[in-house]
């Protein structure tokens, strides 16, 4: 058994003081021929999570590294967990968990790592999970069935383009697709992104078991959050893609598709949502800050209709100038 960590477990947590035990339980407990270490940020956490993260720490002395920021950033900030976390992992493969989230089998790691070290065309793997819920009870024993999402075991870029599909608590990947990422990847880390950019580096494999356990409940930070938030973080999302230019290339037409849908949802939000003057400027901000993505349904009909409109208000000033002057 080589002693060079072989597995960096990559995990974010924030209020999660009723589950982060479970979840550091099941990566301490899977079994395998390899080394591995969990590195955990904590978002300035109010609540014990950081001191439970810590009994764990002295329990487990170079098992666990702890990145703790001294103040909360929240999802969309470029400090928030994730990044930070990534930064400090060096091994070979990098394996994703929330604190909220844990595994459900203890050669989850074993399986996932021999998948990838047999298949070099394989750049990460995942798999189906379980959905509970705050206690634990059982909501779905099929997270693909909840969420009506469709896989195959060999998923490439224009299969999935341009969100992911995976549950993100069982996926693991090779780190070298960390470098060097496109700015689309970098500016706006992102769980559907890891799933997108490991197709870029090769095939994205589907184990057909139920290796995790994926948890809603009432503190969960993406689920609480209004869904013009959410439709606003995905647009955030695909606009440094649409001007990637292999990514515009070869997918631009499903990319400017997506733009517009959810361009559609953010206007239905509009008149729905408390503080939806802040959804229009924001939606603004976006269209004028590329135009090029979506000037084909809004902003050409819309620079039509102010010509005209100008052109006639123009017209009418010059005749009623004639007519004063006594041109006419």
């Amino acid at each position: 058994m080589s002693s060079e960590i072989l597995v960096d477990i990559a995990m974010g947590t924030y209020n999660h003081e009723g589950f982060i035990a479970q979840a550091l339980e099941s990566v301490l407990s899977q079994e395998t021929d390899f080394p591995y270490r969990i590195i955990i940020c904590d978002d300035f956490s109010t609540d014990n999570t950081r001191s439970i993260i810590m009994s764990y720490v002295e329990q487990y002395p170079g098992k666990i590294i702890t990145v703790f920021p001294d103040k909360h950033f929240g999802l969309m900030h470029r400090d928030r967990p994730y990044p930070k976390v990534l930064k400090q992992c060096t091994a070979k493969y990098i394996a994703m968990l929330e604190g909220d989230d844990y595994w459900t089998d203890p050669n989850k790691l074993q399986k996932q790592v021999d998948l990838l070290e047999r298949n070099p065309e394989i750049a990460g793997c995942f798999s189906n999970a379980i959905i509970v819920d705050d206690d634990g009870n059982m909501v779905s024993d099929d997270y693909f069935d909840y969420f009506k999402v469709k896989v195959k075991p060999e998923i490439r870029t224009a299969d999935i383009v341009p969100f992911g599909i995976s549950p993100c608590n069982t996926l693991l990947f090779r780190r070298a697709i960390l470098i060097n990422p496109p700015d689309w990847f970098a500016r706006n880390i992102r769980h559907s992104g890891f799933d997108l950019l490991i197709t870029l580096h090769g095939i994205l494999y589907c184990i057909n078991e139920k290796l995790g356990a994926y948890r809603i409940h009432a503190g969960g930070v993406w689920s609480l959050s209004k869904l013009s938030f959410r439709l606003m973080t995905d647009l955030l999302f695909l606009k440094p893609m649409c001007r990637d230019i292999y990514m515009h290339d070869h997918y631009g037409s499903v990319i400017r598709e997506v733009i517009r849908q959810t361009i559609f949802r953010l206007l239905e939000c509009k008149s729905q949502e408390e503080g939806s003057g802040k959804i229009a400027a924001n939606l603004v901000k976006f269209i004028f800050a590329y135009p090029r993505c979506i000037s084909f349904f809004i902003l050409i009909p819309f620079w039509i209709f102010r010509y005209y409109e100008i052109k006639l208000r123009c017209s009418a000033i010059i005749g009623i100038k004639k007519i004063i002057s006594g041109d006419r």
